[in-house]
């Protein structure tokens, strides 16, 4: 009985060991160009991830619906969640991305909302380990570049090359 729970931690930990390696790798692809304009996007394991939290919670719902207890309804409510979470996951990464030139860059939002930032009038740049994250803030505007978006290098070097803003900042993560 306690290997089995043993077995289960152990494959757990190294799937999620994968998903993590395949998030960090995805930073070192090349991120997608049109007309001269670059284009970061999530990656695809998080449309994966969100369709296995709808799958897995839409299976465990009608399992306890056709089981017909006093319980269902209490299984149902738990798993509800997951659906959501799940549709949460796909929305995201079929809509948040980050578009750059030489110019500009422009975060387009889960909710479609985009703002746009010009690299000249970039006044800090932190990271946040917290979320994993580049805060870029000018006179008005913070836009957040998550580090495990597609192509998230050449977003950093275009900003080392067109802000004052250096690999050697004690404050960057590179």
């Amino acid at each position: 009985m306690a290997f089995d729970s043993i077995g289960e931690n152990i494959l757990f930990a190294v799937l999620f060991g994968l998903v993590i390696i395949l998030l960090n790798l995805s930073a070192l692809r090349k991120a997608t160009v049109v007309e001269g304009v670059k284009t970061l996007r999530v990656p695809k394991i998080v449309h994966y991830g969100g369709a296995l939290f709808m799958i897995g919670g839409s299976i465990e719902m009608v399992r306890a619906m056709a089981q017909d207890d006093e319980d269902s309804l209490m299984v149902v409510l738990f798993f509800f969640p997951f659906l959501f979470i799940g549709y949460l996951l796909i929305r995201f990464r079929s809509t948040f991305k980050v578009e750059f030139d030489e110019e500009s860059f422009t975060v387009t939002n889960t909710f479609k909302r985009n703002k746009t930032l010009k690299w000249s009038e970039i006044e800090e740049v932190k990271f946040s380990l917290s979320a994993n994250a580049h805060k870029l803030r000018a006179r008005d505007t913070t836009a957040s570049i998550s580090m495990n978006l597609v192509g998230v290098n050449e977003f950093l070097k275009m900003m080392e090359s067109q802000t004052r803003f250096k690999r050697q900042d004690k404050k960057m993560k590179w």
